[in-house]
């Protein structure tokens, strides 16, 4: 999960996050001025990006 304490109801997302019930996870916390940085600002996009793709790969490979 990739969010903010700008972004939408974050503390909703740190419950939603320990709640997943499994120890595949990971909580990748980002300072961003709103939330529409996660649309529209290159820099935030690409960080996000970078973060799941490699989560992914890595989770992926497991299996």
């Amino acid at each position: 999960m990739i969010h903010s304490d700008t972004a939408l109801v974050p503390d909703g997302a740190r419950r939603f996050f320990q709640s997943i019930p499994t120890n595949q996870k990971n909580l990748h916390w980002m300072t961003t001025e709103n939330h529409i940085a996660f649309y529209d600002q290159q820099e935030v996009v690409e960080e996000a990006a970078v973060k799941a793709t490699t989560w992914l790969k890595q989770t992926l490979s497991r299996n």
